[in-house]
C-alpha cells in the first residue's frame, strides 16, 4: 500500500514539473526584479515586480491546469516542442501567471489565432499579439521572433479578480510586457489603449 502511495504522490509531482519549470533571478532595481531566460543558446532578461515568485509554486495561484495550458499551446499553429524558458506567478491572486516557451524554427506565418474565441489583436511592432477569453480565463498571447525561433509567452489572470474589474488586467498587461519589458515588447505608436 505503501508503494502505491509513493507511485501516486511520483506521478502528481511530475505532472506539473514539465509545465511550471522555475526561473532563476538575476539583479533587481528600483521597480522590479530581472529574470535571465535561457532562449538557444542566450540568455535574454525579463521583468517582473518583486513580488513574483520564481523558485516556488502555489497551486493555488496558478490560473491554468496542465491539460487546459496543453490545449492552448496547440491552439494557435502547428504544434512544435517548445521549451519552457520562465514561468511566474504572485501569492495574490490580482496579479498574473506568465508563460514563456522558445520554439525554434516557427515563424510567425505558422501562428494561427485561437479557434472559437473572440480575440483582439493588438497592435504591436513585432511579432504578434492578442487577448481573448478562453473558459473564461482571460488570456494575453505574445510571440516575438528571436534567433530563427519565436518567443512566447503567454500570460493568464484570475476569473474572478477579472469579472469585478477587468482593467486591473489589462494593467497588469500593460506594465509587464509594455513597460517592465519595452525591450521587448512595443505598442505601435498609434495606439494607446485596448478597446
Amino acid at each position: 500500500m505503501r508503494n502505491v502511495i509513493f507511485l501516486f504522490l511520483g506521478v502528481i509531482f511530475s505532472s506539473c514539473q514539465p509545465y511550471y519549470k522555475f526561473s532563476t533571478p538575476s539583479k533587481e532595481s528600483d521597480l522590479y526584479r530581472t529574470y535571465e531566460m535561457k532562449v538557444g543558446k542566450d540568455i535574454v532578461n525579463c521583468n517582473a515586480y518583486f513580488d513574483y515568485y520564481h523558485d516556488t509554486l502555489n497551486l493555488d495561484r496558478v490560473y491554468l491546469q496542465p491539460r487546459e495550458l496543453r490545449r492552448i499551446k496547440k491552439s494557435v499553429s502547428a504544434f512544435k516542442h517548445g521549451k519552457q524558458i520562465l514561468f511566474l506567478h504572485d501569492e495574490d491572486e490580482k496579479y498574473l501567471n506568465v508563460i514563456g516557451y522558445f520554439y525554434k524554427d516557427l515563424y510567425l506565418k505558422e501562428i494561427d489565432l485561437p479557434k472559437n474565441v473572440e480575440v483582439v489583436e493588438l497592435p504591436v511592432t513585432q511579432g504578434r499579439a492578442y487577448h481573448y477569453i478562453k473558459n473564461e480565463t482571460p488570456i494575453s498571447e505574445f510571440y516575438i521572433p528571436y534567433n530563427l525561433g519565436i518567443m512566447r509567452f503567454i500570460a493568464l489572470g484570475d476569473l474572478n479578480v477579472y469579472k469585478t474589474n477587468p482593467e486591473r488586467y489589462y494593467k497588469e498587461i500593460d506594465f509587464i510586457f509594455f513597460v517592465a519589458n519595452s525591450h521587448l515588447f512595443k505598442l505601435k505608436p498609434e495606439i494607446h489603449s485596448h478597446e
